[in-house]
């Protein structure tokens, strides 16, 4: 059976209530809690892990608005009341671009008006809201986290918030303004317009077959004659090659031969001659 309202927001408030960090994990604590509670539906089931984390995770921002809160306006407040101002907190500051203000409002309506009245004047007063929150939040964070996620989408709400504080102050003191009557507006019905016949979906025209192609000539794969003739010339350009390297081998050494001729003999031996001529002095 689905929740209303009222309903989830009190399991909100309850599930933070019952939240002991010295002796239980955040997801044991979720999953007994819906265990004890008998919670299945999925979209319930996250919109209450939503509010509870971040209520665990923002405390110290939490806690800020709700201290001071007691400490000004709430001074006859319940304690055991901490949880829904905080769980209310945590929706204008986070969870209002996701929620609407129709479905805010609603939850703003499931509960004691005038606790919730006395709580939400508070916190949207730009008195308070502009000066000593800001600063308390700014000493917790950087103050462009402050300035981008926590202030700038709250006063973008601000005048559809205001707006509800004033229909809630109207109700309290008994001022709601009467409903005012409307006129059924006329219903337009479409024309009887007889729908078209279906077009007849043509045939695919046949896919044309190509023709079989040609086999590839057997002469693209054999060797041209004129390499066989190059090849031939080069091994009998080898072969003239290696008979002239044997040959110049051959003739290599035989400006070395040592024997001398019969001319040069004879020169040798007429100069050995005139030299023996002149030493003989006794002629």
């Amino acid at each position: 059976m689905s929740l209303n309202h009222n309903q989830i927001l009190q399991h909100c408030m309850c599930i933070v209530d019952s939240y002991d960090s010295g002796m239980v994990s955040v997801e044991e604590h979720i999953e007994q809690y819906f265990n004890n509670y008998q919670i299945y539906e999925e979209d319930i089931k996250a919109f209450i892990i939503e509010v509870f984390t971040g209520c665990i995770r923002y405390i110290s921002v939490i806690d800020t608005v709700v201290n001071g809160f007691y400490i000004k306006d709430g001074k006859i407040a319940l304690k055991s009341e901490r949880s829904l101002y905080s769980v209310f907190c945590y929706l204008m500051l986070f969870r209002l671009d996701e929620l609407g203000i129709s479905q805010f409002r609603r939850f703003i309506y499931s509960q004691d008006i005038n606790r919730v009245f006395k709580f939400l004047n508070f916190f949207l007063d730009e008195r308070n809201l502009l000066t000593w929150i800001k600063d308390s939040w700014c000493k917790l964070y950087e103050h462009s986290f402050v300035q981008t996620i926590l202030l700038s989408p709250l006063l973008r709400w601000h005048p559809e918030l205001t707006d509800i504080l004033t229909q809630m102050r109207d109700r309290i003191e008994n001022k709601v303004k009467p409903k005012k009557s409307t006129t059924k507006n006329t219903e337009i019905k479409p024309f009887n317009i007889t729908q078209p016949r279906a077009r007849m979906v043509p045939l695919p025209e046949p896919i044309p077959k190509l023709a079989p192609h040609k086999p590839v000539p057997k002469h693209i794969y054999r060797t041209p004659t004129e390499i066989d003739r190059l090849n031939e010339a080069k091994e009998i350009n080898r072969r003239i090659a290696e008979e002239h390297l044997i040959e110049a081998s051959r003739k290599q050494f035989a400006c070395a031969n040592t024997e001398k001729s019969e001319k040069t003999k004879e020169i040798m031996s007429n100069i050995m001659a005139k030299e023996d001529a002149k030493l003989d002095f006794d002629k």
